[in-house]
């Protein structure tokens, strides 16, 4: 195998796909990188046999052929500012320019172990989006997927795509995230897993390009297609929370609504979050009163109260109502938030609350709390 590439162009596919290849593997093949070299354009590959990913560049290839180097070997080489020539051959992985030269071992035989990438029809797609949308969705809504492998449906991103939405859910909250309509009609929603952002994440890189994002799905996997990488997925199977029953409900039924400040309640938020140990995971309590909405939190024998100046009430001003939330949900939510937005729930301190605009929603379970809990909030609305 023989090709040739701009080194500062080479390095940067190793880092994009350097992200999907694992760590540490009992399977030590996939510690490794596919390198293919076709005709016109060379493809590199890695696998951890949930995500399958490939990135193609366009180039100059003078002797077509497949390899495989320990993407270890391959961190070690620098950039290279100017051309370089890769060549494989006899176990040798050599990278050259006309002032630096790199020599890694390689391996040619690994074709009959190596995972294959698991087919998915690409003659019709099921979604198209905005690449820096879609994986912006993706990344503000992270925080509501829970990050065990064990639990799949609980780590997983669900792709609500015929409603346009993307849902993530970890037994305390629901984010949810709306994309713009896709061109494609579709008429299923597939659970995918969690590694979708990490994986995402390193394939797109820093592109800041307006690129667009093809999805298509089969039982078992899902394809993502951008410029110039594939990724897919393995589905997740079995059936999804029904998750719209609750956000749905609690959007249109409330018992009071209020507009408030993102950067205020953000900021106080984070307070109270630092505030929170591991041993004491104290609620962060919202008192309304007398038309006065305060914000509390008690470690210990430390209290800390604040009245919220930045807000509109829009409806349910007439009624005494509190609740206890995890302080690090309210800041994620807050993470999400336009100037304009909402908080929205129900009279009784174990109903959850909403916190929304017009592109992202989280529904927050409450936490169980007691008179002592909400005394020095009522201080701040006496």
């Amino acid at each position: 195998m023989k090709f040739q590439i701009y080194g500062k162009e080479f390095k940067s596919l190793i880092d994009r796909i350097g992200g999907i290849v694992p760590k540490k593997s009992s399977f030590a093949a996939l510690e490794n990188v596919k390198i293919s070299a076709s005709w016109n354009y060379v493809k590199f590959s890695a696998t951890d046999t949930t995500d399958y990913a490939s990135i193609k560049v366009y180039t100059s290839v003078f002797e077509e052929g497949t390899t495989y180097v320990s993407l270890a070997d391959l961190k070690k080489i620098s950039a290279i500012d100017d051309e370089i020539i890769i060549t494989a051959e006899n176990g040798k992985f050599d990278v050259r320019s006309a002032k630096k030269s790199y020599e890694i071992l390689c391996n040619n035989d690994l074709d009959d172990i190596y995972p294959e990438t698991p087919e998915v029809d690409d003659r019709n797609a099921i979604g198209e989006y905005d690449e820096n949308e879609f994986f912006k969705r993706i990344s503000l809504i992270n925080c509501a997927r829970l990050a065990e492998k064990s639990r799949e449906m609980l780590n997983a991103f669900y792709l609500a795509l015929p409603n346009s939405k993307i849902v993530a859910i970890d037994g305390q909250r629901i984010g949810v995230a709306k994309l713009n309509e896709s061109p494609f009609p579709n008429t299923r929603g597939i659970a995918v897993d969690g590694s979708l952002y990490s994986a995402l994440k390193s394939l797109i890189g820093k592109s800041k390009n307006n690129n667009k994002i093809k999805i298509y799905a089969s039982d078992k996997y899902t394809a993502l297609h951008g410029d110039d990488y594939v990724l897919t997925i393995k589905n997740i199977e079995g059936t999804y929370f029904d998750y719209s029953k609750m956000v749905d409900e609690n959007r249109a039924c409330f018992d009071y609504m209020y507009r408030f400040d993102v950067k205020e309640l953000s900021a106080i938020s984070k307070e109270y979050s630092k505030i929170i140990t591991s041993d004491n995971k104290a609620p962060m309590i919202f008192y309304h009163n007398n038309g006065i909405l305060a914000t509390s939190v008690q470690v210990n024998n430390y209290r800390t109260s604040d009245v919220l100046e930045n807000i509109k009430p829009e409806f349910g001003m007439e009624n005494e109502w509190y609740v206890g939330i995890n302080p690090k949900y309210v800041v994620d939510a807050c993470n999400a938030m336009s100037e304009d937005a909402e908080v929205r729930g129900h009279y009784g301190f174990r109903k959850p609350i909403m916190i929304m605009d017009e592109t992202y929603e989280f529904l927050i379970l409450p936490i169980n709390i007691n008179d002592n809990d909400i005394k020095f909030a009522k201080k701040q609305t006496a």
